[in-house]
């Protein structure tokens, strides 16, 4: 009886993971966009958040997690556009970048899907309010922006 290579998936795995990337996708108002999963560190509910006073316009305030500040921002705002509702139906995306936390916050959290990075394409001109996003690409017929979280703090 011959059995089969428990490593064969395995093998295949390592093979195309440099070729893969993990995506969450999730809708702001009627915009989609897609962070990398390696940069995400917690999806959490709706968390009461503190005002913090001489902040840009774009920064909501501060929520806490496990006595970690988590610094929210509000990416209609960036875009100029009406301040998003912040409600116990939102989920905050945590993301770190240079040992600080910070948040997007969304009602509609898509999926978590890996794509082909051949299918990611750079963002053009017409993306070019959309300082934050780097890349774009289509995932059942409908088109995500790949948001870069160091240009979206900078």
């Amino acid at each position: 009886m011959m059995k089969t290579n428990p490593f064969k998936d395995l093998k295949k795995k390592i093979l195309l993971k440099d070729k893969m990337d993990s995506f969450i996708i999730f809708k702001i108002k009627d915009m989609q966009y897609a962070l990398k999963t390696d940069y995400v560190k917690y999806i959490l509910p709706y968390l009461e958040v503190k005002n913090v006073e001489n902040m840009p316009e774009y920064i909501k305030g501060t929520i806490i997690y496990e006595d970690i500040p988590i610094t929210l921002i509000d990416m209609s705002i960036l875009l100029n556009q009406q301040s998003q509702e912040y409600t116990d139906k939102t989920f905050n995306i945590v993301f770190s970048i240079e040992d600080k936390m910070y948040s997007i916050f969304t009602n509609n959290i898509i999926d978590v899907i890996t794509i082909d990075k051949n299918i990611l394409k750079d963002a053009g001109e017409e993306f070019k309010e959309y300082f934050f996003v780097d890349k774009i690409f289509s995932y059942n017929m409908e088109t995500f922006m790949v948001i870069n979280p160091e240009k979206l703090i900078s």
